[in-house]
């Protein structure tokens, strides 16, 4: 991962402990929907995934934010 993902995933830690779900400034809803489907992937978080057709692909487009897993409390 690139480190400007790093930010996002470690931003979006700190704002879900806050039960904040809204996007960081600059970022776009596709971008930080992509990051918690990783994030989901890696064990980081529980959260569900709403998928949708983006450019031709089904990708990730919203999710649902339930809860930061040991994982993520220790990434923090």
């Amino acid at each position: 991962m690139m480190p400007r993902d790093m930010d996002l995933i470690r931003e979006l830690l700190l704002r879900f402990e806050r039960d904040d779900v809204s996007f960081p400034e600059g970022r776009t809803q596709l971008e930080v929907a992509y990051h918690v489907n990783q994030m989901v992937r890696s064990g980081l978080i529980q959260a569900e995934i709403v998928e949708g057709p983006v450019a031709g692909r089904v990708r990730p487009v919203e999710f649902i934010f339930h809860d930061i897993e040991p994982a993520g409390h220790e990434f923090l």
